[in-house]
């Protein structure tokens, strides 16, 4: 019987306790920092986090992925807000981050090296139909704001009606000029 609780005991133990982490200093600062912006966007814009990683193809961090889930629906004008305001959150904390600076492939980090993705979703959780957006997101620097159809099954995807496209520089003076006509 004792033999039999050792056991129990020891053998969790060594699935989880005396294993360490095998990831580069590098990868967990990454992650640490990706979890950091992760956490303040999903709080700040009330976004349920779906997502996240990156990409270190040659140890450096050269992109960060993020993707959201947005309750309620938005328009082009207040997805682009959106979009412009987390990228900014996002840069401001990689960034300034001491402990990443140093494996950044590129620095200062710019929209061009994030990819994140908002699926704008009822309150049900299926995502909006043509004509409401269902995704707002940017990639390389492009945001992109699409409309779908729902997908005929289960299996299939939703069907994209419509797509516009813009870049980041374009986003931000788009809103700097609504600002001064405010």
């Amino acid at each position: 019987m004792n033999n039999f609780i050792i056991s129990f005991l020891i053998i969790p133990l060594s699935f989880f306790g005396w294993f360490k982490d095998s990831r580069s200093l590098e990868e967990r600062s990454f992650d640490e920092v990706a979890k950091q912006a992760l956490k303040f966007v999903e709080k700040k814009y009330k976004l349920n986090a779906m997502g996240i990683g990156g990409g270190m193809p040659d140890g450096l961090i050269h992109n960060f992925n993020a993707s959201f889930e947005k309750i309620g629906s938005l328009s082009v004008e207040q997805a682009r807000n959106l979009i412009v305001s987390i990228v900014n959150d996002y840069l401001r904390i990689i960034n300034s981050s001491e402990k990443i600076k140093d494996y950044l492939y590129k620095y200062p980090f710019t929209a061009e090296e994030l990819s994140i993705a908002i699926f704008i979703h009822d309150k049900s959780g299926t995502q909006f139909e043509d004509p409401l957006l269902g995704t707002a997101s940017i990639c390389a620097g492009d945001i992109s704001y699409e409309t779908f159809l729902p997908p005929k099954n289960k299996y299939a995807f939703p069907k994209r009606i419509s797509s516009k496209t813009e870049t980041f520089t374009e986003a931000v003076q788009i809103l700097q000029e609504q600002q001064k006509s405010n």
